[in-house]
């Protein structure tokens, strides 16, 4: 490595602005490596939401809402350099971690997924973003069967869909007010998009489930102002999974809730992951994106038209500026990391 190299990395200085700045280049410590990044993927929700500062003054968010931020959370490289504890065997491999959107990034190797062959960068990029929605699912508890409406057609809405449809629920209703996003969802029997500006997708829960409502109800979208209506697309007995992050403070009629005997349940991404795998749930964070990226090598999954945007980290303050206006035809926004 040139010794006058400079890392570059994206940064939010200050609430709505994004920039690009030089800083030095990483050096691993104990048990970590050095990563040159080749991909990594905006979160869209997460990251504008530090953006914007678009929380509101009362919400959990203004714990983490101070600047500068680095954000990115799902960041695809080859491993060029370790630190002590760690086999020189791994320089070289290809890994996804929870690296931020920078040209290096050094980070544990025990959060790393060494990618095989056999998986293309620009899906294994999406290995973060499937480990949260596939948390939230397995915390559902779905039975075989089971009817699921799921708010919210982004990313985290999209896996969710598939991943319930793979856990047994028999049909899928998913609600969003993107027609283009709702598009993206799989073909088949299974899956029911449902435009939040058009229709009541209680209405056509009931419609197509035989006059019944859900048994589960997965919430992606982040809107506090929503948790109440969405309660009532749920059968008596039913369970609201919150497995977004709320922008604010909701307002639920306990009453309905206890008359209907519903569950809220909130599925964070760390609480419903064990730190560390014990018998009968070896279900960690490194868990899951492992089997996401061996769901990948066995076809199992595909992601490639979840991708909508490819573009230079270089243009990064145009693509978030793009994102902050309207995302409603973005999905999986990847920057790439050549010079």
């Amino acid at each position: 490595m040139n010794a006058s190299a400079k890392n570059r990395r994206i940064v939010f200085p200050s609430a709505g602005v994004c920039a690009l700045e030089e800083s030095e280049i990483p050096v691993p410590g104990p048990n970590q490596a050095l990563i040159r990044t080749e991909l990594s993927l905006i979160s869209t929700g997460t990251e504008l939401t530090l953006l914007n500062a678009s929380a509101a003054p009362d919400s959990s968010w203004q714990d983490i809402l101070t600047y500068p931020q680095y954000p990115g959370y799902s960041n695809v490289g080859t491993v060029t350099a370790v630190g002590p504890g760690v086999a020189p065997s791994l320089v070289g491999a290809r890994v996804l971690s929870l690296g931020p959107h920078a040209r290096y990034v050094c980070r544990s190797v025990y959060e790393m997924i060494v990618i095989p062959p056999t998986v293309a960068s620009e899906e294994a990029v999406f290995g973060i973003i499937a480990q949260i929605a596939m948390g939230g699912v397995r915390f559902a508890s779905l039975r075989f069967g089971d009817v699921v409406v799921i708010f919210g057609a982004g990313l985290i809405g999209q896996f969710a869909a598939r991943f319930a449809r793979m856990a047994g629920a028999s049909l899928i209703f998913v609600s969003d007010r993107s027609d283009f996003r709702l598009s993206l969802l799989p073909a088949g029997s299974s899956f029911y998009p449902s435009n939040s500006t058009r229709e009541n997708v209680r209405d056509l829960v009931l419609a197509k489930n035989r006059s019944t409502l859900a048994s589960v109800a997965i919430d992606t979208t982040g809107n506090p102002d929503r948790m109440e209506s969405e309660l009532r697309v749920l059968a008596d007995m039913g369970r609201l999974i919150v497995l977004s992050s709320p922008h604010g403070k909701s307002t639920i009629d306990l009453d309905y809730v206890n008359i209907h005997a519903l569950s809220i349940v909130g599925a964070h991404n760390f609480t419903v992951h064990t730190p560390s795998a014990v018998p009968g749930n070896p279900y960690t964070l490194r868990h899951d994106s492992q089997e996401f990226i061996d769901m990948l090598s066995r076809g199992q999954i595909s992601v490639k038209g979840l991708i909508t945007h490819r573009d230079s980290y270089q243009n990064a303050p145009a693509l978030y500026e793009m994102l902050t206006k309207d995302r409603r035809n973005a999905l999986g926004v990847i920057m790439n990391w050549a010079d």
